[in-house]
């Protein structure tokens, strides 16, 4: 910052007790430049403090978060693995009955899949709490239409109370590799919001 003082041509030369004022002036304009500086950078330095406490309080809430889910995901699996031994045990008692109707062996499958998609996505809970990188080629191929259809078939009730029917419109022989379970999360989401939306 530079002060600049001139008198025109023919002008008195500046006096001591004015050149003493400018100098006071100086100063106080130096000290308050300073202080605006450092202002400025308090201000700056403050709202990063707080940028980083919320970041902070959000981090800490992901790892609340995902410890609660950690913990559901795995109470959650115990007495599931037990809805699907009885669920197969039933089938398989179906199967050597000659008597029982399609329609109780469809239901049964249905619960089936129901139940593995819980697995799976208890799976996939413990999966996020443990932060696991991600290892390409360890998925298996599925069959895009059966996931489609098999979820559904869970959301099926659910749509039917919106008065929504559903149209698939894939060809039955479309295979990816990948994280089915990840597909199913999407249909799902996307069929009870629309059953909510209806």
């Amino acid at each position: 910052t530079v002060l600049y003082l001139e008198r025109g041509t023919g002008s008195p030369p500046f006096t001591e007790a004015e050149l003493n004022w400018v100098a006071s002036l100086g100063v106080h304009l130096a000290v308050n430049l300073e202080n605006a500086r450092l202002f400025r950078e308090t201000r700056e330095a403050h709202e990063e403090l707080l940028a980083s406490r919320e970041q902070l309080t959000r981090q800490e809430k992901m790892v609340a978060i995902g410890r609660l889910a950690s913990g559901f995901a795995h109470d959650l699996n115990n007495p599931l693995g037990s809805v699907i031994g009885f669920l197969q045990l039933a089938k398989r008692s179906m199967e050597k009955q000659s008597e029982v109707p399609t329609q109780s062996q469809k239901m049964v499958d249905k619960a089936l899949d129901a139940a593995d998609f819980c697995r799976a996505l208890c799976r996939n809970l413990l999966a996020c709490a443990r932060t696991r990188p991600f290892k390409p080629g360890s998925e298996t191929p599925f069959n895009v239409r059966n996931v489609i259809e098999g979820t559904l078939d869970i959301c099926e009730a659910r749509l039917r109370d919106a008065g929504i029917s559903t149209q698939i419109d894939v060809p039955t022989d479309l295979h990816l590799t990948g994280d089915s379970t990840a597909l199913r999360q999407v249909v799902m989401n996307l069929s009870l919001n629309a059953a909510d939306a209806m």
